[in-house]
C-alpha cells in the first residue's frame, strides 16, 4: 500500500518517516520566513535539524517522491 500526500496533508505538527528509517521528522511552520508561501519546513525529532522552508506543494512532491508516511499511518499498519 502506498500513501499519497496531498498539499492539504501538510500540516504543521505532522510527524511522518519511512518504515526503513528510525528517524522522525515533525511539518513545521516559520511566521518570519519573508515569502508567505514558502514557510513550511521539517524538524529531525532525533536531533533537531531544520530543513529549508518550502511551500506545500514541494513537500508534498518531496514527501512522496520519498515514500514517507506520518506515523499515525505506519502506525495503524503494524
Amino acid at each position: 500500500m502506498k500513501f499519497i500526500w496531498e498539499v492539504d496533508d501538510i500540516q504543521p505538527g505532522v510527524r511522518y518517516g519511512r518504515k526503513d528509517i528510525a528517524e522522525v521528522w515533525i511539518i513545521g511552520y516559520l511566521a518570519v520566513e519573508e515569502d508567505p508561501n514558502k514557510r513550511y519546513t521539517s524538524i529531525s525529532l532525533e536531533d533537531g535539524m531544520v530543513c529549508k522552508c518550502e511551500t506545500r506543494d514541494t513537500w508534498a512532491e518531496y514527501l512522496n517522491r520519498g515514500n514517507y508516511v506520518p506515523i499515525k499511518f505506519m502506525e495503524g499498519l503494524r
